[in-house]
């Protein structure tokens, strides 16, 4: 029923290359919350293995939230900018208070998500991490490698991948000359799936109706179409040069936009109104237009 769309990848690609530098990209990151987030932890915390070992923590236990991931990370920063957390031997406790007491959007399995924070923060990459925060900065490789066996997880699933991208965001703010690792996979969410058809990367062999796109996007996020879209972006991301770690980022920022009841303008004035001119308006349109794709081929 799905296949990946190899033309549709070159053709994002070729406005990817058109409209995205360096200082673009960059832009796309900082300007994200969930990155303005960490950097108020860490400016609170000014404790670089501390500040490490709370991202990835937290990551693990970021699923199933009951809002916007970025009102989540706000209400986190929020807590830990106004915690003092002393030594890292404290996080569980902290953490344990945090899920039962303060956070509105992670309420759900709470016992699950504390043996997670559990398994993690009684794991040997702890030490690890506090001493040398910044031995992944240039090769996330091998903490996805580690995650996923400390976790007993895939080095697909969600949580796995996206701790090893936000690590990668606190790595930028405390470290130097961190770069993405071209090898990290996309973390395959909601937001993720429902891009992977709108762009038309993943497509689909029969006419569909919007009332059928919420199930055509739970379906896509089933384990037996999640490598397909994971190589969907890795393919994307060959042709464009840019690497999936950052493809999450533009895709995270821009991706709650997009909608078959709005046009690209509609779009792209809402993304401006909420970032600024982060890109000329036209070149947000370019992108906005690759990203509804499929919008313009159902009914």
């Amino acid at each position: 029923m799905f296949k990946i769309d190899n033309y549709r990848a070159k053709e994002i690609a070729e406005v990817f290359k058109e409209v995205f530098n360096e200082n673009s990209l960059n832009a796309f990151v900082e300007i994200d919350p969930q990155y303005k987030a960490l950097k108020k932890i860490y400016l609170s915390t000014r404790n670089k293995g501390l500040t490490a070992i709370i991202t990835i923590a937290n990551s693990l236990i970021s699923y199933q939230l009951s809002g916007k991931g970025e009102d989540y990370w706000s209400e986190v920063s929020n807590f830990f900018s106004k915690t003092k957390v002393g030594d890292y031997k404290n996080l569980y406790a902290l953490f344990t208070d945090f899920l039962t007491k303060y956070t509105k959007y992670n309420r759900i399995q709470i016992r699950n998500k504390l043996r997670r924070l559990r398994i993690f923060l009684n794991s040997r990459i702890i030490d690890r991490l506090y001493i040398s925060p910044c031995l992944y900065s240039i090769d996330q490789y091998p903490l996805l490698k580690i995650l996923s066996q400390t976790m007993k997880q895939s080095m697909y699933a969600k949580t796995i991948v996206f701790s090893v991208k936000m690590y990668y965001y606190i790595a930028r703010i405390i470290c130097k000359n961190t770069i993405p690792d071209p090898r990290i996979p996309m973390p395959i969410d909601r937001r993720v799936a429902y891009m992977s058809f709108t762009s038309g990367l993943i497509s689909i062999s029969n006419k569909i109706l919007l009332k059928d796109l919420k199930d055509i996007i739970y379906r896509l996020m089933q384990s037996k179409y999640r490598d397909n879209i994971v190589k969907a972006w890795f393919i994307l991301s060959k042709y464009s040069s840019i690497p999936c770690i950052l493809l999450d980022t533009i895709v995270w920022l821009m991706g709650r936009y997009v909608s078959p009841f709005k046009n690209i303008d509609e779009m792209t004035e809402e993304f401006i109104s909420d970032y600024g001119l982060i890109l000329s308006p036209d070149s947000i349109r370019k992108i906005f237009a690759q990203f509804a794709y499929a919008f313009t081929s159902y009914s």
